[in-house]
């Protein structure tokens, strides 16, 4: 099991924490591996050199690195500085030493229809996952709104693109419909999973209390990604209300005691 960066979003994004300071917390959590962001570094050698070497002196896997990107974009142009902004994400990926790197399909603007920004989307990833396959990286996209809002939306992207380099990063808490059914769909084509934490509250089973998420069955979760083969990396990635530094330990504790 890991931790997602982004569960400390509010730290990394106003300077109170840096990337090094979440990777040393990870460490004192117990966890496996994390997943870095590329909203807290860019991709310089000077600082991934110093990433990876505190990761390795801690013994921590890099499960995956996530990328920002927009591929919907009308603009020919902007979608070139996309694919080239992914690109270079690519290079700094295979540099740190992740196996996986995740990349959204995008959101189109008003006044795009969806066909149009799936092709768009379908150009831009073909060309990304021939580039991540010199290197044997795997490019997975997320259940992220836009043109992947859906089951069927990611997985016709998936039979679009058509690459052994494009799987998925399977988020449990970003569809909107159908929420079980639509993991249990995507779940075969996953390599890497958020696993969503929202709020958390203490259930009692005689004198045992357990942590439970309020919002998503979990146990019901662990049963589809069970059956589906998912023997990959659950990254830890909380998004609730209540401070992460107190969160985010029972988070790990909740999912410890859940993952099957």
């Amino acid at each position: 099991m890991g931790i997602a960066s982004y569960s400390y979003n509010r730290y990394l994004r106003d300077g109170t924490m840096e990337l090094e300071d979440f990777i040393d917390r990870a460490f004192e959590l117990g966890v496996d591996g994390v997943e870095l962001n590329q909203l807290y570094f860019k991709p310089e050698i000077d600082r991934i050199r110093l990433i990876k070497r505190i990761l390795l002196n801690y013994g921590l896997d890099l499960s995956c690195v996530t990328v920002d990107n927009n591929f919907c974009k009308p603009d020919p142009g902007e979608r070139r500085k996309e694919v080239e902004f992914v690109r270079k994400w690519i290079d700094a990926t295979v540099t740190l030493g992740s196996p996986v790197m995740r990349i959204n399909a995008g959101w189109p603007p008003e006044g795009v229809s969806q066909d149009t920004a799936f092709k768009w989307a379908v150009e831009c990833i073909k060309e990304s996952a021939n580039y991540a396959e010199r290197y044997g990286l795997m490019l997975v996209v997320e259940n992220h709104g836009g043109i992947t809002s859906t089951a069927e939306q990611v997985v016709k992207l998936l039979e679009a693109v058509n690459s052994d380099w494009f799987r998925v990063n399977l988020d449990t808490g970003n569809f909107r419909e159908n929420i079980y059914e639509s993991i249990e769909a995507v779940a075969p084509y996953a390599v890497h999973i958020h696993a969503k934490i929202y709020e958390l509250g203490l259930e009692w089973h005689g004198l045992d209390s357990y942590w439970v998420e309020k919002r998503l069955d979990y146990r019901r979760i662990m049963e589809i990604l069970v059956k589906s083969g998912y023997n990959g990396y659950i990254s830890l990635e909380y998004e609730g209300r209540e401070d992460p530094l107190t969160a985010v330990p029972k988070a790990i504790d909740f999912l410890d005691n859940i993952i099957f």
